[in-house]
């Protein structure tokens, strides 16, 4: 292999941990109008509680030249038409969350805002076609239905098995010409199981 520059200043890496499905207050540190698909990117962290500055922390610990927020901690939240109840939503509870706030329709404003967030799990496939479990966003409360208890937190959300079996049937109908049927190498140790870094868009805190 190449010879990697700077070696002994290159930072290891920790062990990363998926959150625990939970009721979780949190801030707003960013927010993307993405208008040609009329929807807000919402970048959050956790504010209170054992896992505060959670997503700060996996940020801080990416050590990529183009790190991005993880994706766990992103907040999609459309306002076409046909979603325009659940934005309102969201804009209630950070309204509630908030004394003096009110939503004004500039996005900006959002920012340093507090919101209580339900967090929970889901099941999805990698770039391999294994199944793995991830955290997700499952509704957004105010703080005081947080601190009052008046949530529910869901359980595993699982994928379709017909995808899974999908998967499963395109990865043996595919034969590699320049696979060694004599040699079986164990990868399992470097696959890339859950990304939780966003990949797919600009850094907004760069």
């Amino acid at each position: 292999m190449k010879k990697i520059n700077d070696w002994e200043n290159i930072k290891e890496s920790s062990d990363f941990k998926r959150l625990e499905p939970g009721a979780y207050i949190c801030a707003i540190k960013a927010v993307e109008d993405v208008s040609d698909k009329e929807y807000l990117k919402i970048y959050f962290d956790i504010v209170k509680g054992d896992n505060k500055g959670y997503f700060q922390k996996l940020y801080d610990s990416d050590t990529r030249k183009d790190k991005k927020w993880p994706i766990a901690g992103t907040l999609i939240r459309s306002y076409k038409e046909a979603a325009l109840s659940m934005f309102k939503g969201f804009c209630t509870a950070v309204e509630k969350s908030n004394k003096n706030y009110k939503w004004n329709f500039d996005e900006k404003t959002l920012v340093k805002k507090y919101i209580g967030l339900i967090i929970a799990d889901e099941e999805y496939l990698n770039t391999k076609g294994q199944k793995r479990v991830r955290n997700y966003v499952a509704s957004v409360r105010s703080l005081e239905a947080i601190e009052n208890g008046d949530f529910t937190i869901p359980a595993l959300k699982e994928i379709d098995e017909s995808k899974v079996t999908e998967s499963k049937k395109k990865e043996e109908d595919f034969i590699d010409p320049f696979a060694d049927n004599d040699v079986e190498e164990n990868t399992s140790s470097i696959e890339d199981d859950s990304n939780p870094w966003d990949d797919g868009d600009e850094d907004p805190f760069a």
